[in-house]
């Protein structure tokens, strides 16, 4: 039978190995660390943080039900929409929601691909440095590309700390440096060849969004402001391109049955 003892002993022989490569005093003190923020935090668990785990457990779920629909029927919802629009913008109407489809798809895949190079990128140069926990630090980067901008800061922040922490204060300054360099070359690199033009949009509106994103939503939020917002532009652009062409084909026929010769003139 396996008692606590020997999992605990386990799960640190676990942690000293490859890839984490931990002294027995830092999962020591990193145990301790837990053991006192469990009995403060549990002891202290009141009917507000239950109250915001079943919040956020609920809109899980909520959301897998949702992309499960949405994947499943999501064209033929659109359809139906469409069908109940007036038929001389219906056109103009369905060309914005393939616009905003094929942003928001474009999007995800670009955002997806910028994260996996950014991680690649950080996690050479932390291995160059010698500083340990490097995938976990690579994972913890590819997601945190999923939000532009403030994403990126927050795992340099979090390399840096671990430098600082396990190695010396001068790595973690050369690990600042390499999350400054890995960042210029995702803005000036990554981001033009890999997100392309179609979904580009000014960094302000992207912070913008990420703030009020996270307030409205949380975490949630902060993911689906960008993407929702490049969408809605990409949606309103193709709106007003349909109008404008639908315009200027109603003025040519016009323009053309009045210069037709002999429009009302009666036969002779």
């Amino acid at each position: 039978e396996v008692d606590g003892e020997t999992i605990r002993r386990g799960i640190e022989d676990w942690l000293t190995a490859e890839p984490f490569d931990l002294s027995r005093q830092q999962v020591e003190q990193g145990e301790e660390s837990i053991r006192s923020w469990v009995s403060s935090g549990v002891g202290s668990l009141g009917v507000e943080q239950a109250t915001l785990a079943v919040q956020i457990l609920a809109g899980a779920l909520l959301t897998l039900v949702l992309t499960f629909f949405l994947l499943k029927d999501g064209s033929n919802m659109w359809k139906a929409i469409v069908s109940r629009v007036d038929p001389v913008r219906a056109d103009a109407v369905r060309r914005s929601g393939d616009a905003m489809a094929d942003t928001m798809s474009a999007y995800l895949r670009s955002v997806v691909l910028t994260g996996i190079a950014d991680a690649l990128l950080i996690g050479a140069g932390l291995w160059v440095l010698g500083v340990p926990l490097v995938l976990p630090l690579m994972i913890l980067t590819a997601i945190a590309g999923l939000f532009p901008l403030a994403g990126g800061v927050v795992a340099g922040a979090a390399a840096a700390i671990v430098a600082l922490i396990t190695v010396d204060p001068a790595t973690a300054l050369w690990v600042v440096v390499l999350a400054i360099v890995v960042q210029q070359v995702e803005g000036n690199l990554f981001q033009p060849l890999i997100m392309a033009r179609q979904v580009s949009i000014h960094p302000v509106v992207v912070l913008v969004a990420l703030t009020a994103g996270g307030a409205v939503a949380g975490l949630a939020g902060a993911f689906l402001a960008v993407p929702i917002v490049a969408a809605g532009i990409a949606g309103v652009q193709a709106f007003s391109q349909e109008l404008d062409v639908d315009d200027r084909d109603a003025g040519a026929g016009e323009n053309g049955h009045e210069a037709s010769p002999g429009d009302g003139v009666a036969p002779a």
